[in-house]
């Protein structure tokens, strides 16, 4: 999910540091704030993200993600700021994996 990053690609009023949760029926399946710090490695990430033509995001970015796998089923996804308070515009993509 890109918030700060758009910044860079020309859209001003980006939410600066995004949280990105998920959540299916049972309640939340996972969450991220500064995708470098996710669960998985930021290598990891950065091969998936390029496998799937997202954008290259800095490993410092404050910007979120998440690479899971998932059964069918309906989710939710949630999208707040670090702090509680602040608001802005994101960008979020899903996609689904080779």
């Amino acid at each position: 999910m890109l918030g700060p990053t758009l910044n860079t690609l020309g859209t001003s009023g980006t939410l600066s540091d995004p949280v990105l949760k998920l959540y299916g029926s049972s309640g939340l399946i996972a969450t991220n704030d500064n995708w470098g710090d996710a669960p998985n490695d930021s290598k990891s990430l950065s091969d998936t993200f390029a496998s799937v033509g997202a954008p290259a995001l800095n490993s410092s970015s404050k910007d979120s993600a998440l690479v899971l796998t998932l059964v069918p089923g309906i989710y939710t996804v949630e999208v707040t700021s670090a702090n509680g308070s602040d608001t802005g515009i994101v960008y979020l993509d899903v996609f689904q994996l080779p």
